[in-house]
């Protein structure tokens, strides 16, 4: 049984400044990774050059890792009505989509979770509301661990302390171990990883 790992955008930063073979630092026989739709749209955002910086080494960085890795993207369940007209689709369909269990619909429908997003401004590059990202992965972390170099107050965070599976770079960075290790020394049960379902 693979652990799911879920990947923040800025976690990919990360992977190509340390240079990381996904790979090898999170192989296939022990890790099943994912990227939520949000964080691809996140992605596809990223522009060939921002503040004088060339970022399409980057780019190509993350595009190569995610075909050799096999990293998926996850999204909810629901129809394309569910969509907003005009906008990329939320929402994946048979075969694409997921339904949410029970625990991860009550997180996403709390006031605490749902004021993040509600009053937020869209960006137009991507569509997304100010901490949308954050939300989707807030709650993918209720079921998988989410990688991310984000500490700031948010979504993320008041998951992390209440359950969440979070794993923050800078922590990692002081362990001295390889990712894989770090994640399932923190991460992983006797007989195979905990389910945070099961757990609550």
């Amino acid at each position: 049984m693979t652990i799911s790992v879920t990947i923040d955008s800025c976690a990919w930063n990360f992977f190509f400044d340390n240079k990381y073979d996904l790979c090898v630092e999170l192989p296939p026989e022990r890790f099943s990774l994912f990227i939520t739709r949000e964080v691809e749209l996140e992605l596809d955002q990223i522009p060939d050059e921002s503040h004088g910086v060339d970022k399409r080494l980057l780019k190509d960085y993350i595009c190569t890792n995610i075909q050799l890795r096999n990293v998926e993207t996850s999204s909810i369940f629901g129809f394309s009505e569910a969509n907003v007209p005009g906008e990329p689709s939320r929402y994946g369909g048979f075969g694409q989509g997921t339904f949410e269990s029970d625990i991860e619909r009550d997180w996403r429908q709390r006031e605490d979770t749902k004021r993040y997003v509600i009053d937020a401004p869209k960006r137009k590059s991507s569509f997304l509301r100010k901490d949308e990202a954050d939300v989707s992965q807030a709650v993918a972390s209720l079921s998988s661990v989410l990688i991310t170099a984000d500490a700031k107050k948010g979504p993320i965070s008041v998951a992390a302390v209440n359950g969440g599976r979070v794993l923050y770079l800078s922590e990692f960075q002081n362990s001295g171990l390889k990712l894989a290790d770090y994640i399932e020394q923190l991460f992983a049960e006797p007989g195979g990883t905990a389910s945070l379902m099961e757990a609550m």
